[in-house]
């Protein structure tokens, strides 16, 4: 079956939905409304929604027919005059059955019921970054909390003959031929029997290699090539006048895949700082192209991203940035200290804009990635589920109070471990040398 192009409006008193199904017979549609669920079917199309609000089905319901657009106009009364429904332009999060649909197999965790907004979740998902140790106890609690999850995620990785990656460590799998495929952005030996620990060190490792101080000094010594970049504004400072969905952006929506995720408050966290990640390496490629994306734009953000090339999962906003900082340090072609610090704000700028601006981002991201032959991969393991995520179960509290964490991160040229400022302190002194000379 099909699932046509639709929209949803509203008024106070009616919920109003427009479908696209040219080349029918107006009397073989069928409708259904019964409490927050509409369905729609008619030979091939099918379009199953699920609303935040009920529906009253009576001689109120108003459906008419188009020939010219091949269009369905249908209204359907609310049955709280005045309710507003939430979140009509989320059309993923509409499209979402009442039931469950599983995510990939992921061992000891299963569905058991269903939860129609999550508020549950949401609640829990709103105070994660409002806790930030503030007593000894809560310290210990968290640690032993923590203590017991990696010990039987320890158990349970004994038990498997491979490595668990992606988003929320739902896949494995995908890599088992990357030797094959020209990868140039995986930078990880042997995928597919990793661990969270040997990525991390691969990730290290490979970085301390990669890193040259002579690009870091040129670039470092030559700031007013780049300056522009730097100055330049994004879109995202013109706020909400560009939170509109495309029909692009619509059709993306429409095409993902239902899922439901149950999560733990460590995931969830992981999830939000993997977040952060696809946003910086989304903002350095954005200001570095100067808002266009170019056929290095999958490399360049897949490098930046150690949620991508490393298939990296983060547990602190620290460590988070220090990583993205390094990386935007060591592998693309402009390496400047204040071209990285002004990208985190970007990333700020996106987070106080909420779950719309980001999702902009993520499906952008996932487009960019889809159409290519090689990268196409970290849609099916990272960004699908993140457009998703983002849709039905992302809160805005909790993004804000991500915001904030990023917001006061501050991350030092001490902290990335390179001695970048002797290397920046000699080239001013070689500068002042050759000064003098002349």
């Amino acid at each position: 079956m099909i699932t046509p192009i639709f929209t949803v409006t509203q008024d106070l008193k009616f919920i109003t939905i427009v479908v696209k199904t040219p080349y029918i017979k107006a009397s073989d549609v069928e409708l259904y409304c019964e409490g927050p669920d509409f369905t729609f079917y008619v030979k091939p199309y099918y379009l199953r929604l699920h609303f935040s609000g009920n529906l009253v089905d009576d001689d109120r319901v108003n459906a008419s027919y188009d020939i010219a657009t091949g269009e369905m106009n249908i209204k359907i009364p609310k049955e709280t005059p005045g309710e507003e429904f939430l979140d009509l332009d989320l059309l993923t999060k509409l499209l979402a059955p009442k039931s469950v649909n599983k995510v990939p197999e992921r061992p000891l965790i299963e569905v058991i019921g269903d939860n129609d907004d999550g508020d549950d979740n949401r609640e829990n998902d709103d105070e994660l970054f409002e806790k930030e140790n503030d007593g000894q106890k809560s310290f210990n609690d968290d640690f032993l909390i923590r203590e017991l999850n990696s010990n039987v995620n320890n158990d349970v990785n004994e038990l498997l003959s491979t490595a668990k990656y992606g988003f929320n460590r739902l896949y494995s799998g995908y890599f088992i031929h990357v030797q094959e495929t020209c990868n140039e952005i995986l930078d990880i030996t042997d995928p597919e029997k990793s661990t969270p620990e040997s990525r991390r060190q691969d990730r290290i490792n490979v970085e301390n290699s990669k890193f040259d101080p002579d690009h870091y000094i040129a670039d470092f010594m030559s700031a007013e090539e780049i300056r522009h970049l730097i100055k330049s504004k994004t879109v995202w400072w013109k706020g909400m006048s560009v939170l509109k969905f495309t029909e692009k952006e619509n059709a993306i929506m429409r095409n993902l895949p239902n899922k439901h995720y149950l999560l733990e408050n460590v995931e969830l966290e992981s999830i939000y700082y993997g977040l952060v990640d696809l946003l910086f390496a989304y903002s350095y490629n954005y200001r570095v192209f100067e808002g266009e994306c170019t056929v290095e734009s999958p490399w360049m953000i897949g490098k930046i991203s150690p949620t991508i090339s490393c298939l990296e999962q983060f547990n602190s906003i620290e460590d988070t940035m220090i990583a993205l900082y390094r990386r935007s340090l060591a592998y693309p072609w402009y390496r400047n200290y204040e071209l990285t610090k002004k990208c985190q704000e970007d990333v700020y700028d996106l987070l106080k804009l909420g779950k719309r601006a980001i999702l902009k981002v993520l499906l952008e991201l996932k487009d960019l990635f889809d159409h290519h032959d090689i990268y196409y991969i970290y849609s099916k393991i990272l960004l699908d589920d993140y457009c998703i995520w983002s849709q039905t179960k992302a809160s805005d509290k909790a993004i804000r109070s991500l915001a904030h964490k990023l917001h006061h991160c501050k991350i030092l040229k001490s902290d990335i471990g390179w001695h970048l400022e002797e290397y920046e302190q000699l080239a001013l002194e070689d500068a002042q040398e050759q000064q003098a000379m002349n």
